[in-house]
């Protein structure tokens, strides 16, 4: 459930407090939390960055996601991807069918 997000973009710290609750009433993993939280996070930041019409790059994105990521293997893995090549950022990480057409 991403309501923490749309309800609170404005609040990064609510954004993760909330995701972080809605998450352990299903889920105990601290990575299943992790996740759950860099998603939150970064529907926040999508939200905020749209209704600023802020243009930066992926990786400036990904930067700001990752600030509030817990240290796990979600945010290892996050930030591989964000290290990644342009060329080789769809090749490795895949894309949605979607964003390829």
């Amino acid at each position: 459930m991403m309501w923490p997000a749309s309800l609170f973009a404005d609040d990064l710290g609510r954004v993760v407090m909330e995701a972080e609750r809605s998450c352990r009433v299903t889920h105990a993993h601290p990575e299943a939390v992790a996740g759950a939280v860099a998603v939150a996070v970064a529907t926040a930041h999508a939200i905020a960055w749209h209704e600023a019409r802020q243009k930066d790059s992926w990786r400036t994105f990904i930067d700001a996601v990752l600030q509030d990521v817990p240290a796990s293997e979600v945010a290892d893995n996050i930030q591989v991807a964000r290290d990644l090549p342009d060329h080789l950022t769809i090749q490795e990480i895949g894309s949605s069918k979607l964003l390829m057409n």
